[in-house]
Parts: structure tokens; C-alpha cells; sequence
């Protein structure tokens, strides 16, 4: 395995000044620095406004031999923007190497499943939910839910 020479690093966290994730990274990007290597830091956030700005991101991974991502961990999930800029990453090089896309947009539906089917299933399987259940009848209070009929 041949040594890096050049690493970014990725700032994943949503604030705009100061974070602890930034001053950790830029922390390892000098002592990188010190060592020789070139370094670049990106904020994943920032990255994603556009499609150009997020094809510069692809590039730049595409272009480092180390990449290091700095983020914060919230209720054991990473921010919404790193997930979404690893997916875009990974879509990327698969494409790059000519694979199809990982992420079918839509799922495959078999012969049998009637229109309306496939209409309720779209709208409830989304996350976050738009589709909520209304709230129960206030004559007839739970009663008139079909769950509450069998108790």
C-alpha cells in the first residue's frame, strides 16, 4: 500500500462558525500538513446547496487518497446532510465504475398490486411521515377504530 499524499477532510457538523468537529479535523489536517501531505477541508453542508458545489465534493473525494469525516453523532445518527452526501458519494463512484444505481427510486410492484394499493403504500412509507392518522371520533371516542371494534 503506497503512502497518501494528499487528504481531505470533511466537516459534517450544521454549524456555520466554530464546532468541536472542526477543530478536531483541522487539529489532524495540521499535524497531515506537518508530515507533508496537502490537505483541503469541504463542509458537507455548504457542499450540497448545489448540484455544481456537490459534483466539486465528488471531485474532491475522487481526487483524495485520504478522506476523513469529522461530525457529530446525534442519537446515534449522523446529520441528515452527511447521510445524504455519502449516499451522493457512493451513487457517484458506483456510476463512475460503471455499476447501476444502488437506490431504486421507486419500489418494484408485481402484476397483482392494484393502483390504489400502490398509491396507499407510497403515502404511508415515507420518512417523515406525511400520511398521520386522524384523530378518533370524539361521539364515539376509540370505538370506532376497526383495531378497537375486536376488544
Amino acid at each position: 500500500m503506497s503512502t497518501p499524499h494528499s487528504a481531505l477532510l470533511l466537516i459534517g457538523s450544521p454549524k456555520a462558525g466554530a464546532s468541536a468537529s472542526l477543530s478536531l479535523g483541522q487539529y489532524l489536517v495540521d499535524r497531515l500538513g506537518d508530515k507533508g501531505m496537502a490537505t483541503e477541508v469541504m463542509a458537507v453542508g455548504k457542499m450540497l446547496k448545489s448540484s455544481a458545489t456537490a459534483q466539486e465534493l465528488c471531485a474532491a473525494v475522487d481526487a483524495a487518497d485520504l478522506v476523513v469525516l469529522a461530525s457529530p453523532l446525534y442519537v446515534d445518527s449522523l446529520p441528515a446532510p452527511v447521510t445524504k452526501a455519502l449516499e451522493m458519494i457512493a451513487e457517484h463512484r458506483r456510476r463512475a465504475a460503471g455499476g447501476e444505481p444502488a437506490v431504486r427510486r421507486r419500489p418494484p410492484w408485481p402484476p397483482s398490486c392494484s393502483p390504489a394499493s400502490r398509491r396507499r403504500a407510497t403515502a404511508t412509507s415515507r420518512w417523515p411521515s406525511v400520511a398521520r392518522s386522524p384523530a378518533p371520533p370524539t361521539s364515539t371516542g376509540w370505538a370506532g377504530w376497526p383495531w378497537a371494534a375486536a376488544a
